[in-house]
Formats: structure tokens, sequence, C-alpha cells
């Protein structure tokens, strides 16, 4: 994702095509700091630790990298190889995840940065990557397909597939669905323990992105250069 929000709503952290990972005053809308480590890479997604205090960030450089949101120092970067395309992090924020150009998967403990696990989403590039709210499953879209891993056995539950490329994935607040979001011109909306599809939501162009609200009421769904829109999420769970 080339923005994200603090958990507190007021900053952002973005990345653009400067190549620069940049934190942002979300009422004056004015730029707070550039993280000077990042210049001349190719940043590929960034987000806010869940305590809001740090930003990481994505390159093709092969790393992820850490950063204090308050002071700009870097604290850490984690080598992923191969391009990183995606980051995420653990809702209690102990687990990051990347994702690479070849499909794999890297698990990280955060507090040391150890690598601690390898997946495979097949060979395509990660295009997100999402924990489900428990911690206890991931979810993550490369090609045409979503794959749902359970962390503790590091084993592949099941595959979710659209028509073609998914570019956006999202849990809802109580874990029960996950929607993703692709070029195939659907949301579709899935159950987390099954895999099957309960619900094909068609559009007349491609969706870049979906996300639920807090509260798990509404869906947020960002078609390619078009306006957000708006949906109840309850009707899946009618």
């Amino acid at each position: 994702m080339p923005l994200h929000s603090a958990p507190d709503g007021k900053r952002l952290a973005s990345v653009g095509n400067d190549n620069k990972v940049k934190l942002w005053d979300a009422v004056s809308h004015q730029e707070v700091r550039t993280f000077e480590e990042a210049k001349g890479q190719q940043l590929t997604a960034v987000v806010f630790s869940p305590d809001g205090k740090h930003v990481l960030a994505t390159s093709s450089t092969d790393t992820a990298k850490i950063w204090d949101a308050e002071t700009g120092n870097l604290v850490r970067a984690l080598n992923h190889k191969n391009g990183a395309t995606y980051i995420a992090l653990s809702r209690d924020g102990k687990v990051i995840a990347t994702g690479g150009t070849d499909g794999s998967i890297r698990l990280w403990e955060t507090n040391s940065g150890r690598s601690i696990a390898t997946l495979s989403a097949g060979t395509g590039r990660v295009l997100s990557l999402a924990f489900s709210p428990d911690g206890k499953s991931l979810a993550a879209a490369s090609g045409r397909a979503t794959r749902m891993f359970d962390l503790k056995s590091g084993k592949e539950l099941f595959t979710m597939s659209h028509d073609e490329g998914v570019y956006g994935i999202s849990f809802s607040p109580d874990g029960r669905r996950l929607a993703s979001a692709a070029s195939d011109q659907t949301i579709k909306l899935w159950d987390t323990k099954t895999g099957d599809l309960v619900l094909a939501m068609p559009f007349a162009e491609s969706m870049y992105g979906v996300h639920f609200s807090l509260d798990g009421s509404r869906l947020f769904a960002l078609p390619i250069g078009n306006a957000v829109k708006i949906f109840d999420s309850r009707i899946a769970n009618r």
C-alpha cells in the first residue's frame, strides 16, 4: 500500500514515485519528515506499526526497513531477497510479514529482526498480505489467487481465486470474512474458516484495494482511477 495512517489518525506515511518514504501531519497536511535512508530506492509499500512508534517500508532492493517514527532514525533492515513487494504486521506487532517478487513470504520477529519462517504464495509477485485479527492466520495475494496459511504449522489451508489478478485483501475485524479486490472487476467476500465464497460483487472497472471499517459494518473499495466506493458489509452475514 502506498499510504498508511497511524493508529491515532494524526499522521500519514506515504511512498511515491520519488522513491521516498514521507511522514505527514494528517490535520495540516504538512510534511513532517523524509526518511533519508529510503532515498534512491524503488519503494513498494509502507505501513505503521500497531503502536504507531515505527514506520516500515519495502523496496525492490530486497530490503524492508524499520524507522523510528519520532526521530526518523533507521532501527533495522530486513533482507527479504529477490525484491520485497509488500509488508504487513500482526495486530500485536510481534511478527512482520514481507512478500517478494518471486511469491516468497518471510516472517520476522519484530524485536530482534530474526527470520522465523518462509512460506510460498506461488511464483508470482506478492501484491498484498494480511494477518487475521487473532494472529493465527496469514492471507497472501499473488496472481489470481489468495492463499490462507496457518502460522503455527506454516501449512497452506486453502486457496481463494479470481479470474484475474488480485490487488488487495482485508480481514473483517471479527476475522470471519476476507475481502479480495481484483482486476476481474469484482470484490469477493470469503469465509475464512472454509475458504468458501460468500458473496461476489461485480463492478464496471478493475478493483485495486479493499478495506473493512473498524467496526466491520462498512467495506471501502478502491477502483483503479476512480472514487472510493462504500458498502454495507453486513449483507455478507445474512
